[in-house]
């Protein structure tokens, strides 16, 4: 069926012409005539003529169907019952409309393909408006086309049809989605949003612009975005911003900008560059600039920065905090070519209140010298605790050196003052090292590290001392942990071992005990004695470990001795650090549980400066090591500090006069008064006496007048290698 040309009245003519022709064959069947002739050829022209035409109608209908198939715009014919009773191949694709097999289209209402606007499509249908209308229609997309629908209402062969013409407005709509969320996020965003044009003018801000900064939209359009400057970047800020704008199209950084009312406040901003469309070259066609007011957050970040830089007990900066003024300070002063002072101060006696009276005096010491480094300094300066009794102070810009003497003198006077923690008063000085840049380094690592040095030699200094970095010194101690550096190396390889120094009775000669010495076989002919290495070590981690090596090689030693029969005692030194640690303790203790054959040859030395140490955990070991059987000497008598009690209180079984003494026999009245003086002593006190260094036969008389028995020196021999001690020992048998 055909639903644009009205083929009844085509169809109603031909039948008249059909009619009339029969009336004419009957009239012609008459005898002719010359009217009936004429009749005649007009009714052949006239139904020539209308064939024609009828043709003609006919390809014009040809010619309407295939335009109306082929129209890049949707055709659909509704029935009156709003059914699809045709449609051309783009209505067909966009809402894919099944046909039969015969090519036609199964009859299917119209509304079945409305996701969204049939009421309104209804309501128009049935006024016959002609009211273009847009609906979301069902089809090739699954969520829907949107399309405009444009309505025309005619009647053909006695039926009404409706013609919809569809045409897609998907991108014209997704556009206007687009325009209208941006129009919201525009309006409702709470960050500030400015678009300035290619001259740099204002063409549009948001209500948070408003809000933000105080000015209203008409205020500021037309106007260059520097009415928000706050003068407080300088130009090379905004020459690097251009820059990258320039250059990515793109900045982002935070600045502060000033509010209609000149309140200043932190601004977090980025700048978006849009170019120009459809051109050879982009040009900048407008800046996007989002901003907000980042006040309230950089005060919470600085809240929560103070937080984290903060020491909890005494309110100074911590370690994190000083590493992060130290840093920005060290690279202002780099930059603006100023002086940075750096201090470094360690409690003195701080240990030892812990230790006696418990870390809440320790923690009421700290506070209070916390308090009194605040107040003797000023609030610029910062100052921090580092470590568990360590402090810094940076000083910012040059002092001069009168100043700063003044300073640092002033305060040593208030920390030194005695606390007052709780029920006791304490009293307790500081060891100050001090440091300077650009003078004494130039990085921040090698600036501390002559600080912490130049406290360091102030500790070891004494107590209430203050050190300048002295670079000379600095040199002095690399070298020192180089050579220590080599003999943790040596340790490694195990290149120390023991030495043997004979012990003889000066009236018979017979070999009475040995001591043992540690050397360091550097090479096979170069052997360095204790002086060469042991001040080193002698109060470090690696000392430790060598002597507890060297004393169960000792004990091995000593094994094989007994196997063959040998007996001779063998004293072994120890200096305080040794004593007072756990380590040696345990190994002695060993010792004892599982070669308890050999504690009665193993002798301790303890040297008179381990005893003018009054370390209670050095008395204690000292207790306990005579009562697991071992035997105690003291070495290097006369040359410290020892008292009578000391004597008495750790039962020596015997004492070491010092070689100094023995080396001065003969030497003056004066120096044999004194070692007389010692021996008359010592014999009085019935201790044992063992005299060290002796060189001479003249010495030996000497010591025998004076009722000494035992010696040790080079007259008898010197220390020996095990190889050595072997052949010696066999000839002493």
């Amino acid at each position: 069926m055909n639903y644009f040309v009205d083929n009844s009245k085509i169809n109603g003519l031909d039948d008249v012409l059909k009619k009339f022709g029969v009336m004419l064959e009957k009239h012609c069947a008459e005898p002719s005539s010359a009217s009936s002739k004429k009749v005649q050829l007009e009714f052949d022209r006239l139904q020539k003529n209308l064939t024609k035409s009828y043709s003609n109608v006919l390809l014009s209908q040809t010619v309407a169907n295939e335009l109306f198939e082929s129209l890049p715009i949707g055709f659909v014919v509704l029935d009156s019952e709003i059914r699809i009773v045709e449609a051309n191949a783009t209505a067909r694709d966009l809402l894919l409309l099944k046909v039969s097999s015969g090519e036609e289209l199964i009859s299917q209402i119209f509304t079945r393909y409305i996701i969204n606007g049939m009421s309104e499509f209804l309501e128009r249908i049935y006024s016959s408006s002609t009211t273009p209308i847009e609906l979301l229609l069902s089809g090739r997309n699954h969520n829907g086309i949107f399309a405009k629908v444009f309505q025309n209402y005619y009647s053909l062969n006695g039926q009404n049809f409706i013609l919809l013409s569809i045409i897609p407005v998907q991108r014209e709509h997704d556009l206007m989605q687009s325009l209208l969320t941006y129009k919201m996020v525009f309006e409702h965003a709470q960050e500030g949003i400015m678009v300035v044009n290619h001259q740099f003018k204002i063409q549009d801000v948001n209500p948070a612009f408003s809000k933000i900064t105080g000015y209203r939209k008409e205020e500021v359009l037309g106007l260059n975005p520097s009415i928000l400057s706050s003068h407080q970047q300088s130009p090379e800020f905004y020459q690097k911003m251009y820059q990258a704008l320039d250059r990515d199209g793109y900045w982002q950084g935070v600045l502060n900008n000033r509010t209609k009312s000149g309140e200043v406040y932190p601004e977090d901003l980025q700048i978006s560059t849009v170019y120009t469309q459809g051109t050879r070259s982009r040009k900048p066609a407008y800046y996007v600039a989002v901003f907000r007011n980042i006040l309230g957050l950089v005060e919470k970040e600085e809240f929560l920065q103070k937080q984290a830089d903060t020491d909890v007990l005494t309110g100074l900066l911590n370690r994190k905090g000083f590493n992060r003024i130290y840093d920005d300070m060290f690279q202002s002063a780099q930059r603006e070519g100023e002086e940075l002072t750096l201090i470094f101060i360690d409690l003195d006696n701080f240990k030892t209140l812990n230790d006696r009276h418990g870390h809440n005096y320790g923690d009421e010491l700290l506070r209070n010298f916390s308090k009194r480094l605040r107040n003797g300094l000023k609030q610029r300066d910062h100052i921090a605790r580092i470590g568990g009794d360590e402090f810094t102070i940076i000083l910012y810009q040059e002092i001069p050196d009168s100043a700063l003497t003044r300073i640092i003198y002033k305060l040593q006077e208030d920390l030194k003052r005695p606390y007052q923690l709780f029920d006791i008063t304490f009293a307790c000085s500081a060891s100050i090292g001090i440091a300077k840049y650009p003078n004494d380094a130039v990085d921040t690592n090698s600036l501390l590290q002559a600080a912490d040095f130049a406290m360091y030699q102030a500790k070891k200094a004494g107590k209430n001392q203050v050190q300048y970095y002295d670079h000379s010194l600095y040199s002095q101690e690399i070298e020192r942990e180089q050579s220590i550096e080599f003999i943790r190396d040596a340790i490694n390889k195990n290149e120390f071992e023991n030495f043997f120094q004979p012990q003889h009775d000066m009236e018979t000669g017979k070999l009475v005990g040995f001591e043992a010495l540690m050397r360091w076989r550097k090479q096979a002919d170069k052997i360095l004695l204790p002086g060469d290495f042991l001040h080193l070590i002698a109060d470090r981690q690696e000392i430790i470990g060598l002597s507890i090596r060297l004393i169960k090689h000792l004990v091995v030693e000593i094994g094989l001795w007994m196997a063959h029969g040998f007996r001779w005692p063998v004293s072994i030194n120890l200096n305080a650090y040794q004593l007072a640690h756990p380590k040696i303790r345990k190994q002695l203790e060993d010792i004892a549980q599982n070669h308890s054959q050999v504690v009665p040859l193993l002798k301790i030395e303890v040297t008179e400066t381990a005893l003018f140490e009054k370390d209670e955990v050095i008395e204690n070991n000292l207790h306990i090591f005579r009562e697991l059987g071992y035997e105690l000497q003291l070495d290097d008598f006369g040359t410290g500090y020892s008292s009578i009690y000391s004597l008495r209180k750790f039962t020596f079984q015997a004492i070491k006069i010092d070689r100094s003494f023995v080396a001065e026999i003969h030497q003056g009245q004066e120096s044999s008064i004194l070692l007389d003086g010692i021996i008359q002593l010592l014999q009085t006190l019935k201790l044992n006496i063992i005299c060290e260094g002796v060189e001479s036969e003249e010495q030996v008389n000497y010591l025998l007048e004076r009722g000494c028995d035992v010696a040790q020196g080079f007259l008898y021999g010197q220390a020996m290698d095990k190889k050595a001690l072997w052949s010696y020992m066999k000839k002493h048998l």
